[in-house]
């Protein structure tokens, strides 16, 4: 009898703790999270690093960064691990073993980097803690180059993967070194992946006042709305930390999705009561917007050439050297397919699309690039 009793005991505080699992989400030490549980369809893998504590100019920010990052992405579904502080073998150990792990989980892997980067000859470089660089050539030798995470990423196979650089704040190795530049240099997404920049390419990135960097911040407040594309959502955290920046910051990204991705994908939820708000700041004088280029319709013969499926788009011929879209990083031949949410079928929309945006607010510019879309951030001058 009195086993029976202990046996109902039991089996009811079971199903206690079932339903209050059903009421919110809780991590390992049984605290309640914030955000209700994703319908995850999926195996999500993510490897966090942050990095602050540099023998020469330590960061603020990065641990914060990667901490609140990692926490942020298990209440999302991913399985974690997070690195701070990390010096060159433990940094190359863990992006061994996130490969390992992507390759036999498969699904999704998210890759994200908070500390100093630099580039040296076209190359990036993250830069682990208790690195003693003291001439350029030692950069490949005692960082961490990039291009090994992306190695891992696409050799493993899996169906998506996401690269978030916030590695671009003003390095104190730069300042002897002949070649190296300010900040990461632009690399094409591997297929099916997705690469986030914290600033463009060749600018420098802020530390930020408060626990975590302006990039970061953003990334965190927007993460956990429900049932918001990734490539959407980028375009508010662009927006907004351009705004918080005062225009001295604009995030990057370079894609190659052949689907979509939802950090919180919830179905209980209508799309209709997720609102997406762009916040955009005037950085110049009213005037007529131009772009400094000129453009010629897509041919179905040019469609073919550059491997596209349907003629559409306006096929970029020559840009004004200093102009806004050279400055922004457009190249000759790139085929504009949406200017600021506006599809493009060719110049005479890419004009009027244009004629409709504002000097000195940014707008989102799609480009179809060596086979794959770039998305790319653009600031209309005065004519």
């Amino acid at each position: 009898m009195l086993r029976t009793r202990l046996l109902l005991f039991f089996l009811s505080n079971v199903l206690f703790l079932a339903s209050l699992a059903g009421a919110a989400d809780f991590d390992e030490r049984g605290i309640a999270l914030g955000i209700k549980k994703p319908y995850i369809t999926e195996a999500r893998t993510a490897l966090v690093i942050g990095n602050s504590s540099y023998e020469n100019s330590p960061l603020k920010n990065p641990v914060n960064d990667a901490s609140d990052m990692a926490e942020k992405l298990r209440e999302l579904g991913f399985k974690v691990k997070l690195v701070t502080d990390g010096d060159q073998l433990s940094m190359g150990k863990a992006i061994s073993a996130f490969g390992k792990m992507l390759k036999e989980s498969g699904g999704t892997g998210l890759f994200f980097y908070a500390g100093h980067g630099m580039q040296v000859e076209g190359r990036n470089y993250l830069i682990p803690v208790k690195s003693r660089i003291e001439a350029e050539d030692e950069v490949p030798f005692r960082g961490i180059d990039v291009g090994m995470v992306l190695s891992k990423m696409e050799s493993a196979g899996n169906a998506m993967n996401i690269v978030v650089l916030d590695a671009c704040r003003n390095n104190p190795f730069t300042r002897s070194f002949r070649s190296a530049s300010r900040g990461l240099g632009q690399m094409d997404a591997p297929t099916g992946s997705l690469i986030v920049y914290s600033t463009a390419p060749g600018s420098v990135a802020a530390d930020g006042d408060g626990r975590n960097g302006t990039f970061t911040g953003q990334m965190l407040a927007s993460m956990g709305t429900p049932n918001l594309d990734v490539e959407l959502m980028l375009r508010k955290v662009r927006s907004e930390v351009y705004e918080e920046t005062n225009g001295k910051q604009m995030p990057w990204s370079s894609s190659s999705l052949q689907g979509s991705f939802v950090f919180n994908p919830r179905p209980d939820l209508k799309s209709d009561n997720v609102q997406i708000i762009e916040k955009i700041v005037r950085t110049g004088p009213q005037g007529k917007p131009f772009l400094g280029l000129r453009a010629q319709n897509v041919s179905p013969e040019i469609a073919r050439a550059f491997g596209m499926k349907s003629p559409t788009g306006a096929m970029v011929t020559a840009l004004k050297p200093g102009g806004p879209g050279a400055i922004s990083g457009l190249q000759q031949n790139d085929i504009i397919l949406a200017y600021n949410g506006q599809q493009v079928t060719g110049d005479d929309s890419l004009k009027s699309a244009v004629a409709k945006s504002s000097v000195g607010r940014a707008v989102t510019v799609e480009v179809f690039r060596n086979g794959r879309k770039l998305e790319m951030a653009i600031i209309p001058g005065n004519k």
